[in-house]
């Protein structure tokens, strides 16, 4: 995880040091009574500046350091990211190197921080290059540099870094994770072949870099939880709990391994508790909102797909269970919005055709309009599809019932040949 680097100690504070000499100067002052001059005098102090000595200066030149980048936290702490004034702090930061060269360091790579954030990603990777030149044994900069070439697809180009990272310094935690995301996606070939042994090797080189992170804790779980060993995924997260790692990712983590185990009302506590620690976690929206809808808890489902969508607006498998929950609470016409946005980007989405013919069927009770939407979906979905079977036994169910109402004169011939196969 990629953070502002805090100093922690402040050198100690000179000021500029200001002295009243002794001696005055004298002038004649008016007579209130009778206005002639009088020997009456006052004093008006001089004052001298003593120039500083060469060590005040210098060390008023560390503290000026020190406050600059201790500005340069307080701007990036107080804003959220799209907010910071980052040039400012960036500003800030080589004020700080420049006046103390121990800063630099740190403070490349909070530049480096503050032009990603802003969208320079080429001058983002020259300060974090420029931090890593600055340093033998520092790492952190080939962590981020090979994120951002992740980021862009280039996997090749991100496992040379991180390579490269670890040379450096084997225990560095952000480029041993990624190193096992690679090895887990397929992009990059396991030392060995051992693709799961691998992944565990990063990651236990990454925990000796950093014991407390939770990233690296929660994706050693999902290794034992994609190897079906849920017993050692939940002992993961457990135990780095217990070590005081209370962290979102671990309690979604938990949430996922309760529901494989069957236990849904433990998996839906340990999402909520996951956005209690960290409302921007949206995969554990995902999860809360995904198991209220499986509840008809509606409402609660509704909650969760907006903060989703918030983020994540071209979600169209989000925006489709946001349809779904809104039929739920009876809003069909909304529902039907959702569902025409998907298909207007997606003509064939299998989804949002089904569910559409399921808001005419149920909702609105159009079952030509129904029909029409599940051939669509008959046609377009593969017959693997969960819901193939279902669709083709809805419509021979409409067509049936049309011509019952057909009997009863409640229908017409044109709406049971809509449903006709």
């Amino acid at each position: 995880m990629i953070r502002i680097q805090q100093k922690a100690t402040l050198a100690a504070s000179f000021a500029l040091f200001i002295t009243a000499c002794g001696g005055g100067q004298t002038a004649p002052t008016p007579d209130s009574t009778d206005g002639t001059s009088n020997n009456t005098t006052t004093e008006t102090p001089v004052v001298e500046v003593r120039e500083l000595t060469p060590e005040e200066r210098a060390a008023q030149i560390l503290q000026e350091a020190d406050e600059a980048f201790q500005t340069a936290i307080e701007l990036y702490v107080a804003a959220d990211a799209g907010s910071r004034d980052s040039a400012r702090i960036e500003e800030l930061m080589t004020e700080a190197m420049t006046k103390n060269p121990e800063y630099t360091t740190e403070a490349l790579f909070n530049v480096g921080l503050m032009r990603f954030e802003r969208g320079d990603v080429p001058g983002a990777i020259a300060a974090y290059e420029q931090a890593t030149a600055s340093a033998p044994d520092y790492a952190r900069g080939l962590a981020n540099v090979g994120y951002i070439q992740m980021t862009q697809g280039d996997y090749q180009a991100a496992a040379q870094t991180f390579q490269a990272c670890i040379a450096r310094r084997e225990i560095e935690p952000g480029c041993n994770i990624n190193l096992a995301i690679l090895y887990r996606m397929g992009e990059i070939p396991a030392p060995g072949g051992d693709v799961d042994l691998a992944q565990v090797e990063r990651l236990r080189f990454a925990l000796g870099g950093d014991s407390r992170s939770a990233d690296a804790f929660a994706l050693l779980a999902s290794n034992y939880y994609e190897a079906g060993q849920l017993a050692l995924a939940r002992l993961v997260c457990e135990n780095a709990i217990l070590l005081g790692i209370d962290e979102a990712v671990l309690h979604n983590r938990l949430g996922l391994i309760a529901l494989e185990e069957g236990n849904v009302i433990e998996a839906l506590a340990e999402f909520r508790r996951a956005v209690e620690i960290s409302p921007s976690l949206i995969s554990a929206w995902v999860n809360i909102g995904a198991m209220s809808l499986s509840f008809r808890d509606y409402t609660a489902a509704l909650e969760a797909f907006e903060i989703v969508l918030e983020a994540r607006p071209d979600d169209r498998d989000v925006r489709l269970s946001y349809g779904a929950a809104l039929r739920g609470v009876d809003q069909p016409e909304r529902a039907q919005a959702e569902y025409e946005a998907i298909l207007q980007a997606v003509p064939t989405h299998p989804g949002a055709l089904f569910n559409m013919a399921l808001l005419y069927q149920e909702a609105y009770q159009d079952y030509p309009a129904a029909c029409g939407y599940y051939f669509q979906f008959i046609d377009s979905a593969p017959q693997s599809h969960e819901r193939y079977e279902d669709a083709d036994r809805r419509v021979f169910n409409l067509h049936e019932l049309l011509g019952s109402l057909l009997f009863l004169e409640q229908a017409t011939e044109e709406q049971v040949a809509a449903c006709a196969r």
